[in-house]
């Protein structure tokens, strides 16, 4: 992450592991911003960076129903649809 601008250069994160939780580990990133501002733009590079290690390594990320029932429901759209956008089907 030393290389994302915003980023304390020389910081090494750090992960701890919580507990577990009701679909995955519940964990904590330690991560330095230089400025309030850059912690967003850090927190997404790194959520993407983890995210294409989970696909790489065959990793899938367990969406709760309800979660997907209300994102559905807030966008007008069959459930359906947002399962084939996980699977590939659909290139929303």
């Amino acid at each position: 992450m030393k290389e994302v601008e915003g980023a304390v250069e020389g910081f090494e994160p750090s992960l701890s592991f919580n507990n577990f939780g009701e679909s995955g580990i519940d964990c904590t990133v330690v991560m330095r911003a230089k400025e309030f501002p850059s912690q967003s733009k850090i927190k997404h590079e790194f959520i993407k960076r983890l995210y294409s290690k989970f696909k790489e390594k065959g990793i899938n990320i367990a969406l709760d129903l309800v979660v997907i029932q209300r994102i559905a429901s807030f966008l007008n759209i069959p459930i359906s649809t947002l399962l084939e956008v996980d699977k590939g089907k659909n290139k929303a």
